[in-house]
């Protein structure tokens, strides 16, 4: 995926995405991106697209496999210009497994999408609660549970608020399955064991169970949520 935002907007914070900088890093992403291309060579006979993450412009972002019903979400938050009514493109590359072959679509960005603010709101705050729990796992790290606590007492508080605004303007099939909800309810879990860690230190029940909930949650770090089929 490419995203080429417009000169004249700022990007103020792209959700539960780090920028790479490092160059091993960067060049284990190309390694990845080549072998793919070359299995997917191996495996159909067509010959893979040049990538879009060894380009010069805009945000790319190396997006995993997707299954049918699995999404991907790309939250940005930008500053615009009074006026500005362009936000820029996106393009996306991909290969159709069902159809055996390369698709590449660009499409324009711009303030008339047709998703509801409320549901996007609620992705980037479920993205933000990733980046959390990515600085809670570097707290128990260092042993700092106090930090740890505070930190998801400080978020929690942020869900709590954002619930109250959202929730009376969401639609009616999206509160039935609310994330946010899930979120407050998985920080409040993570705080009691902190709490537990904090009053006895040496609880290795407590300190295994809050690693295993901070690593599950970071599962859905960059937007991707999988589909369990076994339990569909």
């Amino acid at each position: 995926m490419q995203i080429e935002i417009a000169e004249e907007i700022t990007i103020r914070h792209f959700y539960g995405h780090d920028e790479v900088t490092e160059p091993v890093v960067r060049a284990a992403l190309e390694r990845e991106a080549d072998n793919l291309g070359k299995n997917i060579e191996k495996d159909t006979g067509v010959t893979a697209q040049p990538h879009l993450i060894t380009k010069d412009k805009g945000i790319r972002v190396f997006v995993p496999n997707l299954a049918v019903g699995e999404t991907y979400w790309v939250v940005l938050e930008l500053e615009v210009p009074k006026g500005q009514s362009d936000f820029g493109k996106a393009t996306i590359q991909y290969f159709d497994t069902f159809k055996q072959e390369n698709s590449k679509k660009t499409f324009s960005l711009s303030p008339n999408g047709q998703l509801a603010p409320q549901l996007v709101a609620q992705h980037a705050l479920s993205l933000w609660t990733s980046e959390e729990v990515y600085d809670a796992l570097d707290d128990v790290e260092a042993n700092d549970i106090t930090t740890l606590e505070q930190r998801m007492q400080i978020h929690l508080s942020v869900l709590e608020s954002a619930k109250s605004h959202l929730a009376p303007k969401m639609p009616g099939r999206l509160k039935t399955a609310n994330p946010l909800m899930d979120d407050i309810i998985t920080l409040g879990k993570f705080v009691s064991l902190a709490k537990a860690l904090i009053r006895e230190k040496n609880a290795p029940q407590a300190r295994s169970y809050l690693i295993h909930g901070l690593r599950e949650r970071r599962g859905v770090r960059n937007g991707l949520m999988r589909v369990d089929y076994d339990e569909q």
